[in-house]
């Protein structure tokens, strides 16, 4: 689940509402040792993002392991026509 704000384009501050939208995982693959490329199918407003825009996502449950925070990423790329959204990041942590 992606959680983001409305987008703006003219630089402002956001002040428009925060929107939650259920994504399907379209690919996650390695990118070399230390990155990671998400791909997500999404509808809009989540497709309308601008590249560095912050998103929040809920990671699913599995099993013992249940995430208590949303993960912030920021999208790498975003595509209303093929509704996606794009994520690049580096794995840190365990």
């Amino acid at each position: 689940m992606l959680q983001a704000c409305a987008t703006r384009l003219d630089g402002a501050a956001n002040t428009g509402p925060i929107s939650d939208c259920v994504t399907e995982v379209l690919s996650h693959v390695a990118v070399n040792d230390e990155y990671r490329h998400l791909v997500l199918r999404a509808d809009q407003p989540a497709t309308l993002a601008e590249p560095g825009q912050f998103f929040h996502l809920l990671c699913p449950a599995s099993g013992d392991d249940k995430p208590y925070l949303r993960r912030p990423m920021s999208t790498y790329r975003a595509d209303p026509a093929s509704g996606t959204v794009e994520f690049l990041y580096k794995v840190t942590g365990l």
